[in-house]
């Protein structure tokens, strides 16, 4: 592998992060409960205001996708404090 830029270093940091797992505290726990619960909701709107169809299914899909995502943002958190410290 070659040399790599100082903002190379810190994306592949970030990366090698992302790709560990990080102990969540309760107060991320408890968001992400939250976020997770909101996210049911909504599945039962969907479910409840959309015939079957292939929108629907794009529609649960993508919800499921921010869902991970929104997850993901809260599990990462610390991500700076956590570098700067090492």
């Amino acid at each position: 592998m070659s040399e790599l830029s100082p903002k190379d270093v810190r994306l592949y940091q970030r990366t090698i992060f992302n790709m560990t797992h990080q102990g969540i505290d309760p107060d991320q726990l408890r968001r992400i409960e939250e976020v997770r619960n909101a996210a049911k909701r909504m599945a039962g709107i969907i479910y409840s205001s959309c015939e079957l169809s292939r929108e629907r299914s794009m529609a649960l899909t993508s919800l499921e996708e921010s869902l991970q995502a929104a997850v993901s943002a809260i599990a990462r958190e610390g991500w700076d404090t956590d570098v700067a410290a090492s």
